[in-house]
């Protein structure tokens, strides 16, 4: 939108648009719930499922925590902060950058299909595990081809090792965890990883780029919680990371 409308005509009108096209997937979605078949039934113990996750699950936890928050802080940063990051560091217009955008979105989309089709077949926590370890040695190539230069290709880099760390987790965080914990851990596990830690990235990532005064800093900040994810999977070794089925 910003690519195609000026700036009078997309703070007129322009703004609704995206949330006009959001309508049909809302009635997909509404479809989509009332046809799902759900022969789940919850077990009669009456401890909350938050404090059944903390007291027996809680190196689980931390783990799939860690995990999703390296996939969020990748998200956030390519989905919400790369177009304001791209002006200052590439010295590009807004609406290049916002072209630029757009199409790395579209690739993500394309990367997460292709990413998915190989969870399939050598498993989530395979495809998961690669992926950290990805970002951690990618995310500063990426910024730093982006800041040489070499835009497209930096940010076409930046969307596959977001695409490849999204896309088997919505599937892989509640298939690890027991069945009747599996809403009420995987909204804790989402809600913090991308609510706040996610959430909180492009402020953090733009104060950090006016304090150290240097465009590539949040490539320290991804390569960072990447790392912390890698330690969380190093130290749950050991620990069986059991897919439930039923």
């Amino acid at each position: 939108m910003l690519w195609a409308l000026d700036a009078e005509a997309m703070n007129d009108w322009g703004w609704r648009v995206p949330f006009l096209l959001s309508l049909p997937l809302l009635l997909f979605g509404v479809w989509l719930r009332r046809t799902l078949e759900d022969d789940f039934k919850p077990k009669e113990e009456s401890t909350p499922p938050i404090l059944e996750l903390a007291r027996e699950h809680k190196a689980l936890f931390g783990l799939l925590l860690a995990v999703a928050s390296a996939i969020w802080v990748q998200y956030y940063f390519v989905f919400i902060y790369l177009p304001t990051w791209l002006q200052g560091a590439a010295h590009i217009s807004a609406k290049e950058a916002s072209a630029i955008s757009t199409v790395v979105i579209f690739s993500v989309l394309a990367g997460v299909f292709a990413a998915a089709l190989i969870a399939d077949k050598k498993g989530g926590w395979f495809v998961l595990k690669a992926a950290v370890i990805i970002s951690a040695l990618l995310s500063y190539p990426a910024l730093w081809l982006m800041l040489n230069g070499f835009v497209w290709t930096g940010a076409l880099l930046s969307g596959a090792i977001l695409a490849i760390l999204q896309a088997p987790i919505y599937a892989t965080v509640p298939l690890s965890l027991p069945r009747h914990l599996r809403a009420s851990g995987s909204a804790l596990v989402f809600g913090v990883a991308a609510g706040v830690i996610g959430g909180l990235t492009p402020l953090v990532l733009g104060w950090l780029v006016r304090a150290s005064g240097s465009y590539i800093s949040p490539a320290f900040v991804m390569i960072t919680i990447s790392i912390l994810a890698l330690v969380s999977l190093r130290l749950y070794k050991g620990k069986s990371l059991v897919l439930y089925d039923k």
